[in-house]
C-alpha cells in the first residue's frame, strides 16, 4: 500500500491532509460518527508518522475537540480519540501538560467506569501517565470525585478491575503529594484498597505502605518539633 511509504505520507501532508480531516472532527459540523471515526484514525496515522504533523495538531484547536469527543463520542469514536491521546501522552511532557489544564482529567476518571472494557483500560493508560506530572495530580485532586472514583474501582463488587494494576499506578503516583495522601486515607472508599492490600496484591501493599510511612514521618516530625 503506498500509504505504508514515509514519503508518500510525508507528501499527503504537505498537501494538506490533516487540514481536510480536522474539518471532518470539527464538532459543530454535521458529520456521522463514522465520519468522524474515519478521520480520527486518519489523523492517528499521519501525524505520529514526523514530528512536524505532530505539532501542527496540537497548534489548531484539536485537544478542545478530543475532549468533546471524550465526553460525547460513542465507543467506537471514543476508541479512536484515546488512541490519539495515548500516544501524544508519550511524546512530551509538554502535551502532558497541556491535557492536564485542559480539563482531561475528570474526562478520563470518568471513563474508568464505561462499559467497554477497551475504554476502561485505554483511559487508565492515559490517566495515568498524565498523573506521573506533579501539577497534574494537584489539578487531580482538587476533585475530590475523581479520587474517590479511583479508589471505589478496586472494589472488587465493582467488577471493573480489568486496569487494576493502571489505577494502583494512578494511586500511587497521586500518594506523591501531600493533599494526595490526606484525601486517598481519608475518602471513603480507602477500605477497598486496603481489602485490596490485606489480600496479598502487591502494587496496593505498596501504595498502603507509602502512606504508612508518611504518616509515621508526619507523626514523629510534630515530635520533634514540640
Amino acid at each position: 500500500m503506498a500509504l505504508d511509504d514515509a514519503d508518500v505520507r510525508e507528501e499527503a501532508v504537505s498537501m494538506g491532509v490533516i487540514q481536510s480531516l480536522l474539518q471532518l472532527i470539527y464538532p459543530d459540523l454535521p458529520y456521522s460518527y463514522k465520519a468522524r471515526e474515519v478521520a480520527l484514525a486518519a489523523i492517528w496515522f499521519f501525524c505520529f508518522s514526523s514530528a512536524n504533523s505532530l505539532d501542527d495538531l496540537i497548534s489548531s484547536d484539536v485537544l478542545g475537540w478530543l475532549l468533546f469527543y471524550l465526553n460525547n463520542g460513542d465507543y467506537a469514536v471514543l476508541e479512536c480519540t484515546l488512541k490519539i491521546l495515548r500516544h501524544l501522552s508519550e511524546v512530551s511532557e509538554e502535551y502532558n501538560r497541556m491535557m492536564g489544564r485542559a480539563g482531561y482529567l475528570s474526562a478520563l476518571s470518568s471513563l474508568l467506569g464505561a462499559k467497554s472494557c477497551r475504554v476502561r483500560e485505554m483511559a487508565a493508560q492515559v490517566l495515568s501517565s498524565l498523573l506521573l506530572l506533579h501539577p497534574n495530580r494537584v489539578i487531580f485532586v482538587q476533585d475530590s470525585d475523581n479520587l474517590n472514583r479511583l479508589l471505589q474501582l478496586l472494589d472488587p463488587a465493582e467488577g471493573k478491575l480489568m486496569a487494576k494494576d493502571l489505577i494502583l499506578s494512578a494511586i500511587m503516583s497521586l500518594a506523591e503529594t501531600n493533599s494526595g495522601r490526606k484525601k486517598i486515607v481519608t475518602s471513603e472508599h480507602f477500605s477497598s484498597l486496603k481489602e485490596l492490600a490485606d489480600s496479598g496484591d502487591f502494587d496496593a501493599k505498596k501504595v498502603v505502605r507509602k502512606l504508612s510511612t508518611n504518616r509515621l514521618q508526619t507523626i514523629f516530625s510534630k515530635i520533634w518539633s514540640a
